[in-house]
Order: structure tokens, then sequence, then C-alpha cells
């Protein structure tokens, strides 16, 4: 459990500290002992892991540690997590769009279809590269003479992302 706390952004001792209180309370002391967090060390530690309000502590003599709900930590730090790639990944999608514009290159990550050879195009290039999850959103100018032709092979493409894993909303 260690690795994946460090992974979802906590030092080393924050996440030995927290994968044991995630299970118990303890003193600062029983802490120590068990994680083998220095004892001058784990009150930073611990202090740290309270400010970022993963444990909380009690009012008694010694002061126990503990977190309240595990669910809700871990939680928050995949979100933590997620919410930072998301926006390193938008960051670089933008750049990436920004150097294929100056070069007068499509790209890949955002297209507008002005014709409708090019929304064709785009439906079904979402259809194939899609790879957790698609929104279909149901246009009310929806042109059914148009898109019959278009239908059998969208349906294919669905199918195909489908099996793939693929989750049509």
């Amino acid at each position: 459990m260690i690795e994946e706390l460090k992974f979802l952004g906590l030092g080393y001792y924050e996440s030995k500290a927290l994968e044991i209180l995630l299970k118990q309370k303890l003193s600062l002391k029983e802490l120590s002992k068990k994680s083998g967090i220095p004892f001058g060390k784990v009150y930073s530690v611990v202090k740290e892991i309270k400010k970022k309000g993963f444990v909380k502590e009690t009012d008694t003599r010694p002061k126990l540690i503990y977190v309240e709900n595990a669910s809700d930590v871990l939680s928050k730090l995949i979100d933590e997590k997620q919410n930072k790639e998301n926006l390193l990944i938008e960051n670089v999608r933008k750049i990436a769009v920004e150097i294929d514009r100056e070069k007068g290159r499509e790209t890949k990550f955002f297209q507008i279809g002005t014709t409708q050879e090019e929304n064709k195009k785009i439906q079904l290039r979402s259809f194939n590269e899609a790879k957790k999850e698609v929104l279909q959103i149901l246009n009310i100018y929806h042109k059914p003479d148009s898109n019959r032709e278009n239908k059998t092979l969208w349906e294919r493409a669905i199918i195909n992302a489908t099996e793939r894993g693929v989750i049509f909303k």
C-alpha cells in the first residue's frame, strides 16, 4: 500500500504513517514504533498529513492520531492525483494543437466539421479512437436522409468500440 500512496502523491514517511493509521488509532510513540519512522520525525509527518486533512487527533492524553473515514481520505488522494494529471494532459494537448495550427496541420485533439463529409469523418474517428467512453449528444437538427447512408458505418464502429470496452452514454 505504501507504493500506491506514494504514487498518489504522498512522501515515503507520510505513506507509511497513513497506511497504519487507516487501520487503527495510535499515539505518536506507537506510530513511530509500528511504522519505523524515527520518533523525532513522526511529529512533522503527522502534522503534514493532518494539515492535508487526512488524519485527526483526539483530545486525550496522550493524543491518538486516526483516520476518520478511509474511503474519504483515499478518494481525496485519488481525486487530487487525477486532477493534476488531467490538467497536465490538457496543457500538453493545447501545446500540440497550437503547434499543429501554426504548421497548418490537422490536429488529433480538436476538430470542427463545417461540411457533412468532415462531420462524418470526425464522428467515425470518435468511435474508432475512443478508449473509455463516448458521450453522444442528440442533434435536434438531425438530417435523417443524409445520416442514413452513414448509419451502418457508424453502427459497425460503435459495435467495435463496445467490444473494446468503450462505454456509450
